[in-house]
């Protein structure tokens, strides 16, 4: 069975996924938007294996936009 806590560690995880593949929202206004600090989010990104999602939400110049 599982505990309160697990149960809410994987709503904010599914939470998180959703910000990052249907936002707009840089790195640092999810992990606000979480209560989370910035390492913690790199942190469950990288667990989740979500790496690869992080390259989207890089500013980017002018020149590449």
């Amino acid at each position: 069975m599982q505990t309160n806590q697990n149960k809410h560690d994987e709503d904010d995880i599914q939470y998180m996924v959703d910000l990052l593949m249907d936002s707009s929202l840089s790195l640092s206004d999810i992990a606000k938007e979480l209560n989370w600090t910035l390492s913690f989010l790199n942190k469950r990104i990288q667990a989740a294996g979500l790496a690869w999602a992080k390259e989207k939400h890089r500013k980017m110049s002018r020149g590449q936009a």
